[in-house]
């Protein structure tokens, strides 16, 4: 399944049901009132968190969900049944947007977290409601109000102590936001020897300038700073006049292979030790 942590869709809550204009027709009641049933009201869209998914990947299938409408009421005193509401799951940490406006209608954060995304139509009153000591025979119902129709923008930010970043993220944001809920920041850069011209040091320079223009406060929390492929030549022999010009700059950089699995756990506890302090 394909990781997609954008999508657009259009929901459309369900119309309230009519009221009923009725009157009763029982033989012991010759001059009978009015008994016309409200309409139920329309299903609403409701988004649903669940921790077991990680992407909007379903929803890119569904451009229009609608929900059911109300049942119109009915003589007798019968209400009309209200429409089901339309559930959409959605991984947690997804956050919702007006497609129109751009407004932001909220976010869900946890597990089970409900947001109703577009509301269903009131049921319309039966011509009970009506009646008055002028006017005991009245015939006058009212129509189901329509259900909301909106366009929804869905984004999804990752929840994760740990943020990756490295030199693909330059210029596309949209790696970026994922990173806003983390609480420390691991730095990943190398020796590119397939791109000349290419510079760990530039690389990590033009990543944190793309991170402070993104938001100036994530660009603050904690960071580490890791050079990878650390079982290349290209990289080993780069790694001493680099470690130097990160410590010039009071940035301790580490050298890790995910090859060799050269000090990655070195590293892991380093990551585990400053989340905790970030926890304390």
């Amino acid at each position: 399944m394909r990781f997609i942590d954008e999508c657009e869709l259009r929901v459309e809550a369900g119309d309230g049901g009519n009221g009923c204009a009725a009157f009763r027709r029982e033989k012991s009641v010759p001059f009978g009132g009015p008994a016309g049933g409200d309409g139920g009201r329309g299903g609403n869209i409701v988004l649903v968190a669940r921790e077991g998914l990680g992407t909007l990947h379903d929803l890119t299938h569904q451009r229009v969900v609608r929900a059911v409408h109300g049942q119109h009421g009915m003589g007798s005193d019968c209400y009309g049944r209200a429409g089901r509401d339309e559930e959409l799951f959605v991984p947690v940490g997804t956050v919702v947007f007006d497609g129109d406006s751009g407004e932001k209608i909220g976010e869900l954060l946890q597990h089970a977290d409900r947001l109703i995304v577009a509301k269903g139509g009131a049921g319309g009153r039966g011509n009970k409601h009506f009646a008055t000591s002028v006017d005991r025979a009245p015939r006058r119902k009212d129509p189901g109000e329509p259900g909301e129709k909106r366009e929804l923008r869905l984004e999804l930010k990752v929840m994760a102590d740990v943020g990756l970043l490295g030199f693909p993220n330059v210029g596309k944001s949209t790696f970026l936001k994922h990173l806003e809920r983390t609480r420390v920041l691991l730095h990943l850069i190398t020796v590119a020897a397939d791109e000349p011209g290419r510079d760990p040091l530039t690389d990590y320079d033009v990543i944190r300038a793309e991170l402070a223009n993104f938001d100036p406060a994530l660009a603050e929390r904690p960071e580490i700073v890791a050079m990878t492929k650390a079982d290349l030549p290209e990289v080993q022999a780069a790694y001493p006049a680099l470690k130097d010009e990160f410590a010039k700059r009071g940035i301790t950089l580490h050298l890790v292979s995910a090859v060799t699995h050269q000090d990655l756990d070195p590293l892991l506890y380093l990551l585990a030790d400053t989340l905790a302090a970030q926890k304390s």
